[in-house]
């Protein structure tokens, strides 16, 4: 598709600046015509060529899924759900313990500090996700459920 519009743009800058300017496309452009003696206006050229771009970038917007992405996504995610994690295991727990139920309901709460944890989680499930939703992305989407309902149970 890159071929058309490198045929479009050359068969612009090759054109006469006037207003009535008519382009004729020679033999070698890759612009189709129905009938290649007519003489290609700026306007036919324009529209294809707008026609041809957004096709280009839907194409080239799919995303691989490599080692560095993986890299990536585990650096950017894992380490704020390891912290969520060890607050579980200590605040939550010392606060369930002494039955500190203002400092869960304030961490519960929207924006809170457990409530902070699930976006990561959900993010970092669907790292594993390429065109498909994998089933890793699907059994770790449960355990988020899951920990949501433990939450709740909280509440």
């Amino acid at each position: 598709m890159l071929f058309i519009f490198v045929g479009t743009a050359a068969l612009l800058e090759s054109a006469p600046l006037g207003r009535r300017a008519v382009l004729t496309q020679p033999r070698a452009a890759s612009v189709n015509c129905a009938q290649p003696s007519e003489p290609l206006s700026r306007r036919a050229v324009v529209a294809s060529a707008a026609a041809v771009l957004p096709a280009l970038f839907a194409q080239s917007a799919v995303a691989e899924q490599t080692l560095v992405t993986r890299q990536q996504a585990y650096s950017r995610y894992v380490p704020r759900i390891e912290r969520g994690r060890d607050y579980w295991s200590t605040a939550v727990r010392k606060a369930v313990s002494t039955s500190d139920w203002a400092t869960l309901n304030k961490a519960i709460e929207k924006k809170g500090s457990i409530d902070r944890l699930f976006g990561p989680m959900q993010l970092w499930a669907s790292s594993f996700s390429g065109k498909t939703i994998s089933d890793k992305t699907v059994a770790m989407n449960a355990a988020v459920d899951e920990l949501r309902d433990a939450v709740s149970s909280l509440t």
